[in-house]
């Protein structure tokens, strides 16, 4: 298993910085569409997922802006850009995201 420490100084030096803008246009436009139909806090909602969703998207974006995006949260691997891309909030590479 890759050391944290190694990685984090590292950066997510796998993804490049076309990689990352793309990533982080992804994000921002999926947390716009997820705002443009939250509800007013006031109503009761059936949206649980979307919710959990949206605070995924938003810890991914805290993820990009603190250098660890694309490194599982898991074991600390490094995150595929192709997964990135179909799952860009994800924060497990695909073992475990399996096995979550």
């Amino acid at each position: 298993m890759p050391n944290t420490t190694d990685l984090l100084d590292a950066g997510p030096g796998h993804l490049t910085s076309d990689q990352r803008a793309e990533l982080r246009a992804a994000l921002v436009a999926e947390r716009a569409r997820l705002e443009r139909f939250m509800p007013a806090e006031e109503e009761v909602v059936d949206g649980v997922l979307a919710d959990a969703q949206y605070m995924a998207v938003l810890s991914a974006l805290q993820r990009l802006e603190d250098g660890t995006y694309g490194i599982c949260t898991r074991c600390h691997a490094q995150i595929p850009f192709g997964r990135s891309i179909v799952l860009p909030e994800s924060e497990y590479c695909v073992a475990c995201g399996a096995v979550r």
